[in-house]
């Protein structure tokens, strides 16, 4: 039976690690709790699937305002572990912030998902998300 969990603390990121990695495979452990923490007190929220006491799919989110978007709900992450692929997972995550986004009285829902992403890309079409722009950005200097 799959459940959707909120992530509370630092042991449920880890609960979730290996379904992180799919999508972020640069962090180690210690880094994913590190970044974890650091937008969690930047107003990061996180959900996830849990199936038989496993992880199977993670989602990451954000409330932000824009001019150009008035209230908005930002998807940082939505994944699943690569061997609970095209079995719902992610469509009920996304169901799920969706459903928190309209509670909210929220006038949009944004995120930005590679072009190499086919299946995500047909999830998110599905549900209603449109193509609006291109992403850019800068990698700066440290």
């Amino acid at each position: 039976m799959a459940d959707i969990k909120t992530i509370n603390n630092s042991s449920d990121i880890m609960h979730c690690f290996e379904v992180i990695h799919t999508l972020r495979p640069h962090l180690n452990e210690e880094q994913t709790i590190a970044c974890f923490e650091q937008m969690r007190s930047e107003g990061y929220h996180a959900v996830y699937v849990e199936d038989n006491g496993k992880a199977m799919a993670y989602c990451g989110y954000r409330f932000i305002t824009h001019y150009f978007s008035g209230s908005a709900m930002y998807i940082d992450d939505l994944v699943t572990v690569a061997d609970a692929r095209n079995k719902g997972y992610a469509s009920l995550l996304l169901d799920h912030v969706i459903e928190i986004g309209n509670k909210k009285g929220l006038e949009t829902i944004r995120l930005d998902s590679g072009h190499h992403r086919h299946d995500a890309h047909r999830l998110y079409l599905n549900k209603g998300f449109h193509i609006h722009s291109h992403n850019f950005s800068m990698t700066l200097k440290k």
